[in-house]
């Protein structure tokens, strides 16, 4: 069993680093000592190794961890995103409860929140989102996946306890009720140690502002997925809502360009605005 320095030393990687992959994405698996210290395994060797081999290739980091299926000690198959999203988006149509939760446990057992949201489940309720578009009644298809995923976050979200730490407030625009991405959000920022305020769907923007300033918010973070109610939103935040540092997220904000004075952007992607929100932790632990 090694420590984190014998790893790193062992497979090149920093220490720092090292950290980063297991705080974010699960990668290592180590286990605790009896004076509580970290120790790892030579599996932990292997997967860091694998996913060195994998990056030298021109994989991302996400997507390199993503492949590491962490539901044992050893590898699992890798799942097929493609096939597995077409799975959800069947068994959604066909009411298939009993499939959809055993597919659903698989993805959530292997993958980390943001790589099973944004390979896998986004993807099935978009087709789903098109064919209702479409004409085709499925719309009951759609609320059925999403509120699946939606109960799976909030008992995670439920399982971790606020810290004596600054408070991240997190909303969606009013108007806007898909809240999978901004439940998904609190998940993450509460894992990293942020006290989450979290309001769900179709915020009021003027209300969760006096919230904010009432808990002395580090951010009011809105999350948005429509772009209609995303454009009032920032219409509003950047006309009539100083004092506070405001923050969007969320696919909608894809096709932004420079936003005005007072507006921060943290990417439209899960992994985007969490490494922005980690790197304002460690600004402010810092500074």
């Amino acid at each position: 069993m090694l420590s984190i320095g014998q790893l790193a030393e062992r497979t090149g990687v920093s220490v720092e680093t090292l950290r980063a992959w297991e705080r974010r994405y699960g990668v290592l698996r180590p286990v605790r000592s009896r004076g509580g210290h970290r120790r790892y395994s030579a599996a932990d060797v292997e997967r860091v190794m694998w996913l060195i081999n994998r990056l030298t290739s021109g994989e991302r980091i996400a997507q390199a961890a993503g492949s590491l299926c962490l539901v044992d000690e050893f590898r699992r198959p890798r799942l097929d995103h493609g096939i597995m999203s077409q799975e959800l988006v069947a068994a959604a149509r066909d009411g298939d409860l009993l499939k959809l939760e055993a597919d659903l446990d698989r993805v959530f057992a292997s993958l980390p929140i943001t790589l099973a949201l944004d390979s896998l489940v986004f993807p099935a309720l978009v087709e789903l989102g098109s064919c209702w578009a479409g004409g085709e009644e499925n719309v009951t298809a759609e609320h059925l996946l999403s509120e699946s995923v939606a109960r799976r976050l909030s008992s995670r979200f439920g399982a971790l306890r606020p810290v004596d730490g600054d408070t991240l407030l997190i909303c969606c625009a009013d108007g806007d009720n898909h809240v999978l991405g901004a439940l998904a959000f609190a998940v993450l920022a509460a894992t990293d140690g942020w006290t989450v305020a979290y309001l769900a769907g179709s915020t009021p923007l003027p209300e969760a502002a006096r919230l904010g300033t009432m808990l002395a918010a580090k951010a009011l973070v809105v999350v948005c997925t429509m772009p209609e109610p995303a454009g009032v939103a920032l219409d509003y935040v950047t006309r009539s809502a100083p004092g506070l540092p405001w923050v969007f997220t969320g696919p909608a904000t894809a096709a932004w360009g420079e936003v005005r004075e007072g507006v921060s952007v943290w990417g439209p992607s899960l992994d985007e605005a969490r490494e922005a929100s980690q790197t304002l932790q460690s600004c402010r632990r810092t500074g």
